[in-house]
């Protein structure tokens, strides 16, 4: 998985390498990033407004501007709306390539479970906005969209 490339690449120059060329990452799953394990492994999380601040700064690492396919489930995802959605704005502008946002479980869930029943309008009109011209899946709460853009 992704976070072994990380993990190894200080000890390994061959991985060092490996982990600054775009083309390895076409899918990043940010799941992990604000988690760790104590030495005692009890597992610590950054606050949810840390976790928006750090996953937007890894995303906007030149590596990952292949990326194709942003696996945010279970991300606290930010307190604004959907159609103004930071941690969205800053994919958008650093990873023009996606085709493929997974969103089950985003939180804070009370903005995203209607992901569950259908694509607002205004949701769907600003992800057009900020991936024109692609084919964009959409998946979030079990269900799955596909937006021509």
């Amino acid at each position: 998985e992704q976070h072994e490339v990380f993990r190894a690449a200080p000890a390994c120059c061959a991985l060092s390498v490996a982990a600054l060329a775009p083309q390895l990452f076409s899918v990043l799953d940010l799941r992990a990033v604000g988690k760790s394990l104590t030495k005692r492994g009890r597992l610590q999380r950054l606050t949810h407004e840390a976790t928006v601040v750090a996953v937007r700064a890894l995303i906007s690492q030149p590596r990952f501007s292949e990326v194709r396919a942003l696996d945010l489930r279970k991300v606290y995802m930010g307190s604004n709306t959907m159609e103004q959605n930071q941690l969205l704005e800053t994919a958008a502008r650093f990873c023009r390539r996606i085709c493929h946002l997974r969103l089950d479980g985003a939180e804070p869930r009370t903005l995203w479970t209607d992901l569950g029943r259908f694509l607002s309008a205004p949701f769907e009109r600003s992800l057009r906005k900020r991936w024109p011209n692609r084919l964009l899946r959409v998946e979030g709460y079990g269900r799955w969209y596909e937006i021509k853009t």
